[in-house]
Parts: C-alpha cells; sequence; structure tokens
C-alpha cells in the first residue's frame, strides 16, 4: 500500500468517526427533545388544574361534575362536598397530549368562603 492509500483509509476513518458523532448528536438531540415536549406537556396539565381550581371557586365548588377544554388540555373535574358541609374535594381528570394527571385539590370553608387547603397529585 502507497502514501496514497493510507491517507485514504485514515480519511475514510475520520469521515465515519465525524458521521458517528453527528449521529450520537442527532439522537441525542432527539431524546433531549421529548423530555422537553414532557415538561410541557406537564406543565400545561398543572396551569389546567390551577384553572380548574380557580373556575370551581368562582362556581362556589356548586357544580358537581364538569368537563372542558382549556388550551391543550382536556380537563374532567368532579366537586364532592362533605355532609358537614365546611369540607370538599375537587378531583381532576386532565389530558395533555399523550400526558394524563389526576389531582385533588381540598377545600374547607372559612369565614363563609372556600379556601384551598390542600393539593396533591395522585
Amino acid at each position: 500500500m502507497d502514501n496514497r492509500g493510507a491517507a485514504m483509509i485514515i480519511a475514510l476513518w475520520i469521515l465515519a468517526a465525524a458521521a458517528a458523532a453527528a449521529i450520537a448528536a442527532i439522537d441525542a438531540a432527539r431524546e433531549d427533545g421529548a423530555a422537553a415536549g414532557d415538561r410541557v406537556l406537564d406543565t400545561r396539565a398543572l396551569y389546567a388544574a390551577t384553572a380548574a381550581a380557580l373556575l370551581a371557586h368562582s362556581r362556589n365548588l356548586s357544580d358537581a361534575s364538569w368537563e372542558r377544554d382549556m388550551g391543550a388540555c382536556h380537563v374532567r373535574a368532579e366537586a364532592r362536598v362533605e355532609a358537614d358541609g365546611q369540607n370538599a374535594v375537587l378531583s381532576c381528570d386532565i389530558r395533555a397530549g399523550r400526558l394524563r394527571r389526576l389531582f385533588d385539590v381540598g377545600w374547607t370553608r372559612m369565614a363563609g368562603d372556600w379556601t384551598p387547603t390542600w393539593w396533591r397529585e395522585r
């Protein structure tokens, strides 16, 4: 093998290494993009849960069950007032794209108004 053949093999090795690095970078970017998309959907679901709680409060927790589209999310909510009339739980089933989140918001009646006292994701 002459110098020209050796140079060709070295050049092909360098080209193969560059292609492998490029493919690895593209794959990593694709995974980061999917994770970023999930974070965006999760943020939208949290926003929708907060909006659902505000909407339920504005209705004085009087609607027992309702469904609504809020931006990119579909929200199904159900309010249950306990027998004593002083505590309630708002359950929210939220779908944002391929993501599904379930939230419960606890309410207590204080001075005649409903006040959120706890929040949990199921």
